[in-house]
């Protein structure tokens, strides 16, 4: 029986945990997310819970299409803007230990929630979210779960080094952690937040220049387009650098990248390099000759990828995927067919997907593990009747003895009933224990392979069923807040074990308490001890 209930138990607290966390964890702050197409669900679980693997990048020119004016640099509202209320993208493909790294924006941190009372979503343990850019870490700040804290002893002041593709992949620049996220049971208490900024600059996350298209110009000052025989001449294409200085100070400044390659046009044009004016006026401001590197490096003692002061790009610029916030419900749906009618992007209902994998395919091997669970309990309280029914014949005589001090054959009738009773709710205590145990020591597995948190005395979440029913919200609505957390616990399966487990007792205890019923006195007391 123990054995039985603790199989029970595991299966049903997994389930419910798991099953309760990748819901709430499907819809923090976002009710869409936007990627290239391929699989639906491994784009959740990549984009949400950090378990898969990223399928291909979006564009950046996708991410300014949900912009409003005022984060774009032409100074109007994207395509999309007037329809979301946030679009933040994510960076995925490298690691920390065996925690994942995740590039995004400021933004991602100040998403709020909870209704009349908004409030932050991810609030900070410590420390701050990290910024776009600070003079003294430059674009490598970081922010970390409380997961990874916790694991890793690390906090605010520390370094981490994040490596590329694998946590045993080629390591990459250090990054500072400014601030340490507070623990919420969600996938991002074991992430690693990292400035996007940042983490564009790091090898083999930009674009390569090559497979930049000609004339992809943007209005940013450190772009150049250049003339047909300037590109021929100085053997120049999309992508490589070029100065706007003389060569004595050219060394000095940052170089320019080549955006666009004009068409011949056999004027004066073809020999020209064009720069963004404000580019320009930026590297000519001052009267002094500009300090060499050398100089540069002795007045700035750190390290060299902080002193980086030039964003990438944003024609080398990818992201794995944008989470999304529409304003209304029609235009989620909306959007959702107008991506996933498209050749190459998709758009994803986070809780739809897990709702699917849930209801079609974890739930269904539930079923077939409870039913299996439930036929070794079955089989117990086969082997509680038999060994009851075998006692009898040994404990005739002290049966006669109890009938002729006066006890009734419903009192002997009772007392086997409730030993049967006590040998199954006894059993099923123990294999309730055993299971709750069992979960603990297997705590740090689940939470690698689904990044769900189990404790030890955790208990399976309430049948929806039962705890949405209009009769259970009215007693929560009476009894407030506390009557609400004893609903759910009275409503939980492992606690309906309990007179499921009678119930089995008193049918597997009625054979031999009918047979105790039957006794007969004279027969018993004159029976040979």
């Amino acid at each position: 029986m123990a054995l039985g209930v603790m199989l029970v138990v595991a299966v049903l607290l997994i389930y419910g945990i798991v099953s309760e966390s990748f819901q709430r964890s499907s819809s923090l702050g976002y009710n869409m997310i936007l990627g290239i197409k391929g699989g639906k669900l491994q784009l959740v679980l990549n984009s949400v819970f950090y378990l898969s693997q990223p399928i291909e990048n979006v564009p950046w020119e996708l991410y300014e299409d949900f912009l409003p004016a005022s984060q774009r640099e032409d100074g109007v509202d994207g395509k999309y803007a007037p329809y979301v209320k946030r679009a933040i993208p994510i960076c995925m493909g490298d690691y920390y230990r065996q925690f994942r790294v995740v590039g995004t924006t400021p933004e991602f941190f100040e998403v709020t929630g909870g209704g009349d009372e908004p409030k932050l979503l991810y609030p900070m343990a410590d420390g701050r979210a990290f910024k776009t850019h600070t003079e003294e870490h430059g674009f490598f700040e970081a922010v970390i779960g409380s997961r990874v804290a916790e694991s890793e002893n690390l906090a605010v002041g520390d370094t981490i080094v994040p490596t590329h593709g694998s946590a045993e992949g080629a390591a990459h620049d250090l990054f500072f952690i400014v601030g340490v996220l507070a623990p919420s049971g969600t996938p991002n208490d074991r992430a690693v937040f990292v400035n996007m900024e940042g983490f564009y600059l790091l090898d083999g996350h930009a674009l390569p220049p090559d497979q930049v298209a000609a004339g992809q110009y943007r209005n940013h000052k450190e772009n150049a387009v250049i003339g047909a025989n300037v590109a021929q001449k100085q053997n120049l294409k999309v992508g490589d650098q070029i100065s706007s200085l003389p060569a004595a100070a050219a060394a000095s400044k940052d170089d320019r990248v080549i955006v666009g390659v004009l068409e011949p046009t056999g004027t004066e044009q073809d020999d020209a390099v064009m720069f963004n004016m404000d580019g320009y006026k930026s590297v000519d401001a001052s009267e002094q000759p500009a300090p060499s590197v050398a100089e540069e490096q002795a007045a700035d003692n750190r390290p060299a990828h902080i002193r980086k002061s030039t964003p990438l790009p944003r024609e080398q610029r990818e992201v794995t995927a944008l989470l999304i916030r529409t304003t209304r419900t029609i235009v989620t749906m909306r959007l959702s067919d107008i991506f996933n009618t498209s050749d190459r992007y998709q758009a994803v209902l986070p809780v739809q997907e897990i709702t699917v994998l849930f209801d079609l395919i974890v739930s269904r091997i539930q079923r077939a593990l409870l039913i299996i669970t439930g036929l070794i309990c079955f089989v117990s309280g086969i082997g509680i009747l038999v060994s009851i029914y075998n006692s009898m014949s040994d404990r005739t005589r002290e049966i006669g003895i109890m009938r002729s001090l006066g006890a009734s054959r419903r009192t002997v009738m009772a007392i086997v009933l409730l030993e049967a009773v006590i040998l199954a709710v006894g059993g099923g205590f123990i294999g309730w224990l055993a299971g709750h145990a069992g979960i603990a020591m297997c705590s740090p597995m689940i939470e690698r392979e689904t990044g769900v948190q189990v404790g030890m005395f955790d208990i399976t979440p309430p049948i929806p069923e039962l705890r949405y029913s209009e009769g259970v919200l009215k007693l929560e609505r009476t009894f407030g807040k506390l009557g609400g957390y004893v609903l759910d616990f009275l409503l939980s399966p492992e606690v309906l074990l309990i007179p499921t487990m009678i119930l089995l007792a008193v049918i597997v205890g009625f054979l031999p308490a009918v047979t105790a019923y039957k006794t007969d006195v004279a027969k018993s007391l004159s029976a040979n001890p």
